[in-house]
């Protein structure tokens, strides 16, 4: 985490409001799904913790677009 007092700044006023960020300030990686478009540019369609549930996604768009 790169500003450790502003996790616990924002955290505190959740707190005043009764709200919990569950996992807030947790460092977690997530894995992506990118679609490379013409002129090489990259879009992000889907990004999960689980590379399993990525892998599934993937998956699914191909049969759909029957790749």
């Amino acid at each position: 985490i790169v500003n450790r007092d502003g996790v616990d700044f924002v955290k505190k006023i959740s707190a005043q409001h009764h709200t919990v960020i569950p996992g807030f300030g947790e460092e977690t990686t997530f894995y992506s799904l990118k679609l490379r478009r013409d002129g090489n540019t990259d879009r992000t369609i889907f990004a999960e913790s689980s590379m399993q549930d990525v892998i599934s996604v993937y998956d699914e768009i191909k049969e759909f677009l029957k790749l």
